[in-house]
């Protein structure tokens, strides 16, 4: 199978089943079509086709396709992550410290960056702490309040 038709049938199974890990959706296509690919392959499909990640409760997620990549999309993903996996956006002078659920920082930083918020040098991400950077405090507090009003 070429790269477009599988490409094609991952969004199908994404589309279709909430798929959780690399692993599940390898299984899948192993399982249903008898099609085996490394776990390296199907998650380089899963970046090139900038798939990412929606709480789905009870610190799970799964896997969705994006929304014609659209700053106000990122905005509605961003405000499930803030009602889910946000524990706290802190302001600290120039920069915003924003604490997740272990393992959605670069989920909910990848939504951050899509929102084209203004002011915004940058964005750094670990495993559970976003850091936003601005110009000045004053630009801080006002995107802190733009990401709470989202």
């Amino acid at each position: 199978m070429d790269k477009e038709k599988r490409l094609e049938l991952i969004k199908l199974l994404l589309k279709n089943n909430k798929i959780s890990t690399v692993r599940e959706l390898s299984e899948i296509l192993e399982a249903q079509y008898n099609l085996i690919f490394s776990m390296t392959t199907v998650a380089k499909d899963l970046q090139y086709l900038n798939v990412t990640k929606v709480p789905n409760g009870a610190n799970q997620s799964y896997y969705v396709l994006p929304e014609k990549n659209s700053a106000k999309s990122y905005r509605e993903a961003f405000k499930k992550y803030r009602q889910d996996s946000v524990n706290s956006i802190i302001v600290k002078d120039s920069y915003i410290l924003i604490k997740t659920e272990p393992g959605f920082a670069h989920t909910i930083n990848y939504c951050i960056d899509q929102m084209q918020l203004p002011h915004v040098l940058g964005t750094v991400s670990g495993n559970d702490v976003i850091m936003v950077l601005l110009k000045s405090p004053e630009e801080a507090e006002y995107v802190k309040y733009l990401l709470l009003e989202t």
